[in-house]
């Protein structure tokens, strides 16, 4: 909670598996509605926003259906119309994402590299790795971000 009160922006994401740090929080099951669901999440968002309701800029989940319902409601009222929700689950975005980044392979089996993802796929390590090796970069790039922040 820490971290999304210090947060400028908030991302709100529901998902039924971990997150990056294999963490995952068991709230068991039940069956709502997507009304319900917008009243329960809305309800969260004001206590990790403190009540700051324009902190919370976008919202996910996994379920399709749940996440363009979701959508046309918020997208309907005046308090929570700047959440950006893509009318679209984010497996399917990640899906969506990963054809266009690495397309696969062609009719002769030929894979298909375009430039954009091998930039996703090395530059990120490359950059990780040139400011990891060398601390004196890495102070500098330290210093900019708290500065711009």
């Amino acid at each position: 909670m820490e971290v999304a009160l210090a947060a400028q922006y908030i991302q709100i994401v529901t998902d039924g598996s971990g997150n990056i740090s294999k963490d995952t929080k068991a709230v068991g099951a039940i069956r709502a509605t997507t009304e319900w669901t917008v009243s329960n999440l809305l309800r969260e968002a004001r206590k990790i926003t403190q009540d700051q309701l324009s902190r919370w800029v976008s919202y996910s989940s996994d379920t399709c259906n749940q996440q363009q319902n979701f959508w046309r409601i918020l997208s309907a009222t005046v308090e929570e119309k700047h959440v950006l929700s893509a009318p679209y689950d984010s497996h399917g975005l990640q899906l969506i994402f990963k054809d266009l980044l690495w397309p696969g392979i062609d009719r002769d089996r030929n894979q298909i590299d375009i430039a954009i993802g091998k930039f996703f796929h090395n530059g990120p390590n490359k950059i990780f790795s040139y400011f990891t090796s060398s601390p004196k970069q890495l102070s500098y790039l330290q210093e900019i971000m708290a500065t711009t922040t």
